[in-house]
């Protein structure tokens, strides 16, 4: 009687194993105005907010943080699949709304590079923005050089998403380098109808 139990058991455990994959990515889609894009059809949105990285002490001498404005556009597009593909294809920095502290007290943004685009997938209740992501800044007036360049394998995209849209997107990652990290908070400069039914 135990050995058919057991098996019994190892059976439902298989089949609920089987199914909730199935389940979970059958409701994880792209959306816009509140309906799964289409096959073939590309959406985009732009959020704004302010994106800083932080580098506490070691290996800075102090506790050291710089940020800007920032507007990242995203782009999603419907796929026979279902789910959608989305990437991140725009990542704008402003030089004029930026500050630092610490070792990057003082300095100006003068330049940035990056590597758009990046992979934006639903991951769970959050997306993951995959890179490799690198950023390369250049200032002016910086006491500790005049460039700093930093690498992400992925950053954490928080959203309060609805299938109504994302208004707002909460960002956090650790660089390649174990010890600097990011974070920022953006909001959509329109209406915010891009969306994640998940």
């Amino acid at each position: 009687m135990l050995k058919k139990m057991t098996l019994l058991a190892m059976a439902v455990g298989a089949l609920v194993a089987f199914a909730v994959p199935a389940t979970a990515s059958a409701a994880d889609q792209w959306t816009y105005e509140d309906a799964v894009i289409p096959n073939g059809t590309e959406v985009a949105e732009s959020y704004e907010g302010f994106l800083q990285f932080t580098s506490p002490s070691p290996p800075l001498p102090v506790h050291s943080t710089f940020g800007c404005q920032v507007t990242v556009v995203i782009a999603a597009e419907g796929t026979a699949g279902g789910t959608g593909h989305a990437e991140v294809v725009e990542f704008n920095p402003t030089t004029t709304e930026c500050t630092g502290t610490g070792v990057f007290t003082g300095c100006h943004l003068i330049g940035d590079t990056s590597n758009p685009p990046w992979t934006v997938d639903i991951h769970a209740s959050d997306l993951k923005v995959t890179g490799p992501i690198t950023t390369h800044n250049e200032y002016t007036s910086c006491p500790v050089g005049s460039e700093t360049n930093l690498a992400f394998e992925s950053v954490t995209a928080q959203t309060t998403s609805t299938t109504a849209g994302i208004q707002t997107i909460h960002i956090h990652g650790v660089a390649t380098n174990g010890v600097t990290t990011t974070s920022g908070t953006f909001h959509a400069e329109g209406e915010g109808l891009l969306g994640v039914d998940y």
